[in-house]
C-alpha cells in the first residue's frame, strides 16, 4: 500500500559517543537533537539516537513517503484556522 511507504536512515559513527537523553536535557550546547527530533515529527516520521561514551553514534531517521500530503494539508488547514480567529 501507498501509504504505508516510507523512508529510512542511518547515519553511523565510531566516534567517542554521548548521553543523548543528557544532552537534551541539559541543552548547553543548542537545540540540535531536540530540534531534529521536532522535525521529523512535524512531518509524520520518527527521529532516534543510539549513543553512549565510548560506544560511537547511530542517529536513524524515518518519515513517510507519501502520507506527507496529509500531513501538510492538516498543518495547513490549523494554519488557515488560527489567521482566521
Amino acid at each position: 500500500m501507498a501509504e504505508d511507504c516510507r523512508l529510512s536512515l542511518a547515519i553511523v559513527d565510531n566516534g567517542r559517543g554521548f548521553e543523548p537523553d543528557l544532552v537534551e536535557r541539559v541543552q548547553e550546547r543548542g537545540l540540535g537533537l531536540v530540534n531534529m527530533k521536532e522535525l521529523a515529527r512535524n512531518i509524520g516520521g520518527e527521529l532516534t539516537v543510539d549513543s553512549g561514551p565510548g560506544k560511537g553514534t547511530i542517529v536513524s531517521c524515518t518519515i513517510p513517503l507519501f502520507s506527507n500530503t496529509k500531513v501538510f494539508s492538516e498543518r495547513e488547514e490549523l494554519a488557515h484556522e488560527n489567521r482566521h480567529r
